[in-house]
């Protein structure tokens, strides 16, 4: 069951590149929280913002002022190995890329992840291909990423994602490579982890077919979250094929 309370939240967070006259500042002043067990959609033009709030949620990039709280933590004023912790800890990222190694299979893909999170060697590939088994890959765990389609690359990116079992999953374009029945069952697994699980799932995306199925959309321009408005909660999403 999801959390009570802000399993996420940012206070004031503000990003600014330069100084003086040439400041840009791609993340003004953002205040706002973010539960478990809902997708939240990013949506906004190319240079609103949106990646750089995505970045600063997970802890790539820290607010020039501002905080950001994980779980009850001030990630703000953590040390650089302390927040390599809170990232591996607490989060996963799935990109527009599926960043794979081309010469591991997708199970080794998932099984680096493992390693490098520091999961015990007995139980990785066990653990490894539970996490393929969930995400519907289990007869694909020996191919190379060539012999894979894109939605099962994807996939393959997801499982390795929930490595280590973060509550927070970090989505940037996830499906902006896909065609429509990929994206679709790609949005469909990422709602299951969120609904199902008790994660949150943050989606920053231009993809209009993804919106309907949102609990959550934040719309951004020059910086800042313009509109927060509730998605279609109430509509269930089918895998399709």
């Amino acid at each position: 069951m999801p959390a009570a309370g802000p399993i996420l939240l940012l206070e004031q967070a503000t990003r600014v590149i330069g100084q003086g006259a040439e400041a840009f500042i791609p993340l003004q002043a953002t205040t706002t929280s973010f539960e478990s067990g809902q997708v939240v959609m990013i949506c906004g033009p190319s240079g609103s913002g949106k990646t750089t709030l995505l970045s600063i949620m997970g802890c790539i990039l820290r607010p020039t002022s501002g905080k950001v709280i994980v779980s009850g933590v001030d990630a703000t004023s953590q040390s650089g190995s302390e927040l390599t912790r809170i990232r591996a800890k607490h989060f996963g990222f799935i990109f527009q890329q599926y960043h794979l190694f081309a010469s591991l299979s997708a199970l080794g893909n998932i099984e680096l992840a493992g390693a490098m999170k520091g999961s015990a060697s007995q139980d990785r590939r066990e653990d490894c291909q539970a996490l393929l088994e969930q995400v519907g890959l289990t007869t694909r765990a020996h191919l190379l990423p060539g012999k894979l389609s894109g939605g099962e690359k994807q996939r393959v990116a997801i499982a390795r994602a929930l490595v280590g079992n973060p509550q927070i999953l970090l989505c940037d374009e996830p499906t902006a490579a896909l065609d429509t029945k990929n994206a679709l069952n790609t949005i469909s697994l990422l709602r299951n982890l969120a609904h199902e699980q008790g994660r949150l799932v943050v989606i920053v995306t231009h993809d209009n077919r993804l919106e309907t199925y949102a609990d959550r959309i934040l719309s951004m321009e020059d910086g800042r979250i313009m509109r927060d408005e509730p998605g279609q909660t109430g509509r269930k999403v089918q895998s399709i094929g």
